[in-house]
Order: structure tokens, then sequence, then C-alpha cells
């Protein structure tokens, strides 16, 4: 079977599934500005969990876009939407004390941007990544589409996703990471074994995610590089994850849920130390 075969199949049944799951709203959560917005707000979603299960009077408040995350979202556009890409707001100047900077942002109203030199390094990460035969071919999979939302419903309540990569077998979703050695360790105190369970459950595949170190390294003969890792999910860590959605859930119904009877302007911590 040609690729093309493979990938027309593919997309026949994936808009076949899109279809059964809501096609008006599948349509409206492509565009950014309805799935961050008010439109998809009235679904949960992995970003929700923390506040939820730790400090549910942030549940849904607003925040700024940091470093993390700007640097993340320029990485991502670069790899799978990169005609956006193309006009991500970048400073030429050497450091964010300077009055050029402050300007920008000010002018732009954002909240953080990127300077020359940290997007010359995300570039650099990003070539190095598809450079890589095996995560090149996962990203380019004949079946690959690319930024595709999700709604369902899951423990009672209606949640979304938007997968970075869909193929007829996984749902990958790319990292950047500090320490890519300690991304295991580390993935749920960032709650990616929730978003993992959410995903594999929304999408009906999998989930692998494909992990960038963000610090060039040298090795013996000098050549840089960044690591690389592949982490699918194990049925261990979903079991974790499914118990901290369902304690997601538990405080969306007793807070915020329509039918709820609590006011969380009520809420204090009253737990035992």
């Amino acid at each position: 079977m040609t690729r093309n075969k493979i990938a027309k199949d593919f997309n026949k049944k994936l808009d076949k599934e899109l279809e059964d799951n809501g096609s008006s709203i599948i349509k409206k959560l492509k565009d950014d500005k309805h799935y961050y917005g008010k439109f998809g707000n009235q679904f949960l979603s992995n970003s929700d969990i923390e506040a939820l299960t730790t400090e549910p009077r942030q549940f849904q408040a607003p925040k700024k876009d940091g470093e993390a995350f700007v640097k993340g979202r320029y990485f991502h556009q670069l790899i799978l939407e990169k005609n956006k890409a193309k006009s991500f707001p970048i400073v030429d100047t050497t450091s964010r004390s300077t009055k050029v900077y402050k300007d920008y942002v000010k002018d732009n109203k954002l909240d953080y941007a990127l300077l020359t030199k940290d997007a010359e390094l995300i570039r650099e990460q990003v070539d190095y990544t598809l450079s890589d035969l095996t995560f090149f071919d996962l990203v380019n999979d004949p079946t690959a589409r690319y930024e595709v939302p999700m709604v369902g419903e899951i423990k009672g309540v209606l949640w979304k996703g938007k997968a970075d990569i869909l193929t007829d077998k996984y749902v990958l979703d790319l990292k950047t990471s500090s320490d890519v050695f300690k991304f295991k360790r580390n993935a749920p105190f960032y709650f990616y074994h929730t978003q993992a369970f959410i995903y594999q459950t929304l999408f009906n595949r999998p989930v692998v995610f494909l992990v960038t170190g963000k610090t060039p390294k040298l090795d013996k003969d000098n050549n840089r590089y960044f690591d690389l890792g592949i982490f699918p999910v194990s049925e261990e860590t979903m079991g974790m994850a499914e118990e901290k959605v369902e304690q997601a859930v538990a405080s969306y119904h007793k807070w915020f849920a329509p039918a709820s009877t609590d006011n969380i302007d009520n809420f204090i911590i009253n737990t035992p130390i």
C-alpha cells in the first residue's frame, strides 16, 4: 500500500471520528481563539487539573504567558505550523532590560517575547530534532495530521484536547525539557501523565511523548547536540493519572459544575500535617 493510499484511508477514518464527536464543535476548536477562549472554557482540559486538585480558586483564572510557554509555542509552531512561526513576535535586541524590549512588549501587549538569540537556539533545537531519522519518521508519518482537536466525555464530564500530531497508531506530543534524562520522573509534576490519559481516551490511541532537550551539549569530538527522548506511557502511570483525573472531576462537581451548591469563595485549606 502506498503512502498516499495509507494517508487517504486514515484521513477518511479520522474525518468520520470527528463527525461522530460533533464536527461543528471540532471545527470551532481548531481556532486557538475559541479553543483557549470562552467557547473552549465550557470543556475541561488537562491545564485545569493542577488548579482543580491543588488550588481550586485558580480554576480558569487568567495566566500570563511566561518564558517556558512562549519558547515551547515557538518550538511547536516551527514543526507543526510553519506559517504561524513566520510571524512569531521576536525582538532584535540583546536583553530584556533594554528599552527596545520593554517598548516592544508594551506596544504589542505581550507578557513575554523572544529575543533573536532565543529564536536562533530554538530553531537549532528544531533542526536537530528533525535531523534524527526516528523523530523525523514519526513526525512525518504519512497519516500524520497536526493540531487536531477533540472533545469527549471522561468520568461524566466533557473534556477537550488538541493533539500535536495524530497518526493512525499514536497521539504524538512534542515537549522540550531542561533534563530529558529526568523527564520520566518529572512527568507527573507537570501533569503530563494526566494529559496522556485524557488524550488516549479522547483519541483512542496510545500517547507517546517526543522530547527535545533545551540545552545544547558537546560530545567528545566537540560536536554540538541536544538530548532526545521517546517516552510511551505505562499502564501503571495511566492508573495514577486516572486517579488524578477523578480527583479533578470531584473538585469540579463540588465547586464549579452547574448543579454545584458549594461556593468557591468559601474554600479554605483544611488538611492534617
